[in-house]
């Protein structure tokens, strides 16, 4: 839903429906620091207890996250022996092999969480002053005692992709601060955070990058989900 007052507005509130396998920290995060300079593509090989394996990529950026059952399937866990494989620029095999146990990720019996957005000026990591009233006066309320504030940070594909990752998490945490700003006001001490910078990662993203409407709105959007579990 997002928030905008007065008659003269541009956007009127909107929701958004968003599909996604598993929350995102259900997902398994593989990284390639200094990719972009060192590797014309990289892939990686997963392969299981039973030998097995399983083959993502080839991949352009330095990071890269994948639901956990997309490697699990339907098993509740599992021993894995990650191969990454690196091509450089003058076509030579870089390898490097990491052991790693994963567990598959199950929905809770109890879960209720309602979905904000906040969209940020271009290349910006502080809200505008819309945006704070917005949390303070609209979402913060509606925070359940003991719940969760799950904050994703997006941006679009333009630009180096370092500096979009880095600008996805300043902006997270910009609104993890106005909310917890904003609790403490009200004496509130009960809420947990999970901050998130996604940067131009379309596989977490809500909308595609592909036209310039869609690289709008994921470039400047932040997303808040906050649930309670019983």
């Amino acid at each position: 839903m997002e928030f905008q007052t007065g008659p003269e507005v541009f956007l009127k509130p909107v929701e958004y429906t968003a599909v996604q396998e598993a929350p995102y920290d259900s997902y398994v995060n593989f990284y390639v620091m200094g990719a972009n300079e060192a590797f014309s593509s990289w892939s990686m090989d997963i392969k299981d207890d039973k030998g097995i394996v399983q083959a993502f990529g080839p991949y352009q950026r330095e990071s890269v996250s994948l639901p956990g059952k997309s490697i699990l399937g339907t098993r509740p866990g599992g021993h894995y022996t990650v191969t990454m494989i690196g091509k450089t620029k003058t076509g030579k095999i870089v390898k490097k092999e990491a052991a790693v146990d994963m567990v598959l990720w199950t929905p809770p019996t109890n879960e209720e969480g309602m979905r904000f957005s906040v969209i940020y000026e271009f290349n910006e990591s502080k809200a505008i002053s819309i945006y704070e009233k917005y949390l303070t006066d609209v979402v913060i309320p509606k925070i359940p005692q003991g719940g969760t504030v799950i904050v994703h940070g997006h941006t679009d594909i333009i630009g180096d992709e370092t500096y979009n990752q880095k600008l996805s998490m300043e902006r997270a945490n910009d609104v993890k601060r106005i909310m917890e700003n904003g609790l403490s006001r009200l004496g509130r001490n009960d809420v947990k955070f999970q901050v998130y910078g996604s940067g131009e990662d379309e596989s977490m993203s809500p909308f595609d990058n592909n036209y310039p409407e869609e690289r709008f709105t994921t470039g400047r959007l932040l997303l808040i989900l906050f649930r309670a579990t019983n």
